[in-house]
């Protein structure tokens, strides 16, 4: 009996030594992961690697347990930066969309739970990985998206990749023989929100005047009965008289209009109140936000022309894009789903424009690294508004406090 106790502790012994031989032996799982972000406009690709893996894949071999300086993690965002802009593309319904590199960045945990590395900060690359983010811009309501990857090194034959899209998720695969995953829409991506309705102004209509030509009938008449008092007929008689009379006066008609406010026309009245205040700043600062759902420049300012006038639509796309970058700077941007307003104080100002003293808090989501912010912004600002071709618009803009929440 005793023999056979010891019999079952050596062999204890030896399965525990050859499990923990085992374990050192095998390789630690290499850390790659691909997220794909699908909205309206918009489809931006992220990519996960560890740092040392990376690094190696772009020629570099630093110490694992050695810091990266700042300075140091910067160059070699450069470096991977001048790579990376062609390791994957997007196709929007079969197409190729446009895209850009937009950011290279040093992070820290692991995939889906991840924050960025501090400014300033130096980090080993055993500790980290490097994120890498590219934009495209696709259709409102995609049919498809495809995503292809380009970029196979050892040890990575494939990339898992999750999908987000509206408050849907999906799981999908590419692999070194198979560079591509497909997504079918089938109703699963909601449309992008229509813009707000702004209260509209009475319409002003006006009643064209033809001078030149009332002169000219006052002449005809004048003319006629002067000559009819003396019974003298003009030359060629009443009848070529009436026809070149008649052909002066059309051309007469195209000059010399005046056009006369129409009297009938309902007037606007100067906003006074808080609640009228709001009615019209809601929508417009609503369509401020919508605008960045847009993913080209181009298309931003085109939208926030709707709402800003003149030369405050350059202040607003550079607040906006500071303000809804998310912290770390990684390059996502939060997009805004419901903008709250509250005004204290009504101003009048020339005419109808008016200026309100007050705040707006607006709310917005980013997801990214395979996990969701929350941003909340909180403004107290001063605003102009003034009617512009007959339609309500943000001609001043003076923001007194911005609130991260």
């Amino acid at each position: 009996m005793l023999a056979v106790m010891l019999i079952s502790l050596v062999c204890a012994d030896v399965c525990r030594a050859q499990t923990a031989t085992a374990t050192a032996a095998a390789p630690a799982k290499p850390v790659a992961a691909t997220y794909l972000y699908i909205e309206p406009y918009e489809t931006r690709m992220e990519a996960l690697f560890g740092a040392e893996m990376l690094l190696g894949w772009i020629g570099e071999s630093p110490d694992p347990a050695a810091a990266l300086t700042p300075e140091a993690q910067l160059e070699i965002g450069k470096k991977v930066a001048s790579k990376a802009d062609r390791w994957c593309a997007v196709r929007d319904d079969g197409n190729t969309a446009k895209g850009r590199l937009v950011s290279v960045s040093f992070v820290k945990g692991e995939p889906g739970r991840t924050e960025p590395v501090k400014a300033g900060e130096s980090v080993a690359p055993k500790d980290c990985m490097i994120g890498i983010m590219w934009e495209f811009a696709t259709s409102p309501v995609p049919r498809t998206i495809e995503a292809l990857w380009w970029e196979w090194n050892p040890p990575i034959n494939s990339l898992p990749i999750k999908l987000f899209f509206g408050t849907q998720t999906d799981n999908l695969e590419m692999t070194r023989d198979l560079n591509f995953a497909k997504w079918q829409n089938e109703g699963r991506l909601p449309p992008p929100k229509p813009l707000a309705e702004v209260p509209p102004l009475p319409p002003v209509t006006y009643i064209p005047i033809p001078i030149a030509t009332a002169i000219w009938l006052l002449i005809g008449v004048v003319y006629y009965v002067l000559r009819n008092r003396t019974d003298r007929k003009p030359r060629g008689g009443w009848l070529g008289m009436l026809i070149a009379w008649v052909f002066v006066a059309v051309i007469l008609s195209l000059m010399g209009v005046v056009h006369v406010r129409n009297p009938t026309d309902k007037i606007a009245t100067p906003v006074k109140t808080a609640d009228d205040a709001v009615r019209i700043a809601r929508p417009l600062l609503r369509n401020i936000y919508r605008a960045f759902d847009y993913q080209t420049e181009s298309q931003i300012y085109d939208s926030l022309k709707r709402s800003v006038e003149g030369e405050l639509l350059r202040k607003v796309y550079l607040e906006m894009i500071q303000s809804l970058a998310i912290d770390g700077g990684e390059g996502a941007r939060a997009r805004v789903t419901d903008v709250d307003v509250q005004i204290d104080k009504v101003t009048q100002g020339d005419g109808l424009t008016f200026t309100t003293e007050g705040q707006w808090t607006a709310l917005g989501t980013v997801g990214h690294w395979g996990h969701t912010h929350t941003r909340v912004n909180r403004y107290n600002a001063r605003v102009t508004f003034r009617p512009v071709d007959s339609e309500w618009k943000i001609t001043g803009l003076e923001v007194l406090e911005l609130r991260r929440m």
